[in-house]
């Protein structure tokens, strides 16, 4: 056996060996780089992960839906946007809730499905409360919308 099919041979087996001794991976685990710990959230801060939903009944120039929404809150402001929208899809694009305080304020951009806005994209806001770890509101979007609307968000 010469010296390059003896260390060839060698190497094969450090590594066959490796792989027995080696724990089993957790099928289960997750991929990629460890995440970072997220950073500590204030007493009262509206920072962090919310959870929820944002739905409203019909209008004139189209149906009832509920968009649910998973966002992570930085600075006050969490937006939420249409996985694959461009700019001739029609419906709502994105949702952003800005709390300042107590106030909170949900802008719905949408592009109409009917009527003489369609094909522009417009924007509608809601009222809402930050409160007791919740985010909710419910009422007419404004300017009006002929919908009535509701927010609810929690941690």
């Amino acid at each position: 056996m010469t010296r390059s099919s003896l260390l060839a041979a060698s190497l094969v087996a450090a590594v066959t060996l490796a792989a027995i001794a080696a724990p089993a991976a957790d099928p289960l685990a997750p991929t990629g780089a460890p995440s970072q710990p997220a950073a500590p959230i204030a007493a009262g801060s509206p920072d962090g992960r919310w959870t929820g939903s944002y739905s409203c009944t019909a209008s004139f120039g189209g149906g009832p839906f509920t968009v649910p929404l998973n966002v992570e809150m930085r600075g006050g402001v969490a937006t939420w946007t249409r996985p694959n929208a461009t700019a001739t899809t029609r419906g709502n694009q994105s949702i952003t809730v800005r709390v300042t305080g107590k106030s909170v304020v949900a802008e719905r951009v949408y592009s109409p499905m009917g009527g003489a806005n369609q094909g522009s994209t417009l924007t509608s806001s809601l009222a809402a409360r930050f409160e007791d770890g919740k985010i909710t509101g419910s009422g007419s979007e404004t300017p009006n919308t002929q919908r009535t609307c509701t927010l609810l968000l929690t941690r």
